[in-house]
């Protein structure tokens, strides 16, 4: 099987709107992470997570999201 291997770095830009960040409601997790939920619909969601500068390397710990 081919591997197709690209930028998107020529079509996509992102900004970050610091205002924006900040409005939204941040929930601490500790140890240096927090997390913002963006959407929900039904049993998905969309969150964003802030490691803090000086949080250990594995602040954000793996894991599996299943289904």
């Amino acid at each position: 099987m081919a591997v197709l291997r690209g930028t998107l770095k020529n079509f996509l830009t992102v900004t970050i709107d610091e205002g924006g960040l900040s409005r939204l409601s941040w929930r601490d997790l500790g140890d240096g992470l927090s997390m913002a939920r963006l959407a929900r619909e039904g049993a998905r969601e969309l969150v964003l997570y802030r490691i803090a500068a000086g949080a250990a390397p594995d602040v954000f710990r793996a894991h599996e999201h299943i289904g």
